[in-house]
């Protein structure tokens, strides 16, 4: 669950930390970035590009960011794997088989 506490955790003041020409990647949660700071950041050259999978107002995202050929945006993928996907099944069969009393055959590989 996102927290109040982490929005817009890294914003101007943290930018301008950073060693000019940082590169930025958050796959953790959209808001922990300012978006708009971030845009600036990156017509500024603090920040030199970004890659993000999350975003602060999913599912919209930031036209600066859209903009901007510096930012690779990539919808956010972390469990989209044949091993996770794999395991989703194995878990909902098993669940099913023990919880609904329904007889079934698993065969994802």
């Amino acid at each position: 669950m996102f927290q109040k506490e982490t929005r817009h955790k890294i914003s101007t003041p943290e930018f301008k930390l950073m060693k000019r020409g940082v590169v930025i990647v958050n796959t953790a949660r959209g808001a922990v970035i300012d978006e708009s700071a971030l845009v600036k950041a990156l017509e500024s050259g603090q920040v030199a590009s970004a890659g993000l999978d999350v975003y602060e107002d999913e599912p919209a995202i930031h036209p600066g960011l859209m903009d901007n050929p510096h930012v690779m945006l990539v919808p956010h993928m972390g469990t989209w794997t044949l091993e996770v996907s794999n395991i989703s099944i194995f878990l909902g069969f098993h669940f099913l088989k023990h919880r609904g009393g329904y007889r079934m055959t698993c065969t994802a590989r």
